[in-house]
C-alpha cells in the first residue's frame, strides 16, 4: 500500500509517494525522485516610510477597502498585535497621521490614516492579536 504526500522544503513543494514495506527486506532499493509541483512566492509588504524615520518603526501601507456610510474602515494589512493607539475616539485626524502601532514579526509598524476626519470607533483593543484584513478603527 502506498500513500502520496506533498512536502514543502525551502519554499518548493514536492509530491512524494511513500510505500509501506513488509517485514521482508527486498534486495532492490526503492529510489524516488521528487518532482516540483509549484513554487509559492512570498508576499511583499511595501514600506512607505521616509528614510529619516525612527529605526525601530516601519510604516505599513494602508489600503481603504470599505467605506460604510460616512465611515472609512482602517484595516490591518498584516497580522500582528496592537501595541499602542496614538488617537482616541473623537479625535480629529489628518490623512497620513499615525493612528496606531502594530507589531508584526518583532517589528513595530505605524498604521497611518488613509483619510482626514474624526475617529468614530476603535474596534481592536490594545494587546489584541489581529489578522490581515481585520477592521481596527473607523474614521468618519
Amino acid at each position: 500500500m502506498s500513500k502520496q504526500y506533498k512536502i514543502t522544503v525551502n519554499g518548493k513543494t514536492y509530491d512524494v509517494l511513500v510505500e509501506e514495506v513488509d517485514s521482508v527486506v527486498s534486495s532492490a532499493p526503492v529510489v524516488s525522485t521528487p518532482k516540483v509541483v509549484e513554487e509559492s512566492k512570498p508576499q511583499v509588504v511595501q514600506n512607505t516610510a521616509p528614510v529619516a524615520s525612527a529605526p525601530t518603526t516601519n510604516a505599513v501601507e494602508n489600503k481603504v477597502v470599505e467605506s460604510s456610510g460616512n465611515c472609512t474602515d482602517v484595516k490591518a494589512q498584516i497580522p500582528g498585535t496592537v501595541v499602542a493607539y496614538k488617537v482616541a475616539v473623537g479625535d480629529s485626524v489628518s490623512e497620513g497621521q499615525v493612528l496606531l502601532i502594530l507589531e508584526a514579526m518583532k517589528m513595530e509598524n505605524e498604521i497611518m490614516s488613509p483619510v482626514s476626519g474624526t475617529v468614530k470607533a476603535i474596534l481592536a483593543d490594545k494587546g489584541t492579536s489581529v489578522v490581515d484584513g481585520q477592521v481596527l478603527l473607523q474614521i468618519g
